[in-house]
């Protein structure tokens, strides 16, 4: 029985550091950050929590965006407060799906 073959993204730096070693280098070193060409928003959250999410959305290569725009690739959404007083989603929610940017629930 084959083995699938595992397929990684990697780095541009990868090939270059293959070619200049002369062999196939490992490629952990060169994978992307986790939240590469992701851009977040949150919604619902209190501040030290939209903060907390900031900085890690920052330091895995991510960007994090304090409102909504249509760049964001994603909103995490707080359930408890997805619907203002009078049951409505709020704005953010309702402009992400209106520009269908993924909404990810806490």
């Amino acid at each position: 029985q084959r083995r699938a073959r595992e397929c990684r993204i990697v780095r541009p730096r990868w090939l270059y550091d293959c070619l200049l070693h002369g062999r196939r280098v490992d490629e952990r070193t060169y994978l992307p950050p986790l939240f590469a060409g992701h851009t977040i928003s949150v919604t619902g959250m209190q501040h030290v929590e939209r903060a907390h999410i900031q900085r890690i959305v920052e330091a895995y290569g991510g960007g994090y965006c304090r409102g909504l725009s249509r760049q964001c690739t994603h909103l995490i959404v707080d359930d408890a407060r997805i619907r203002n007083r009078h049951g409505e989603h709020n704005e953010k929610c309702m402009a992400a799906q209106q520009w269908r940017i993924t909404m990810v629930r806490k």
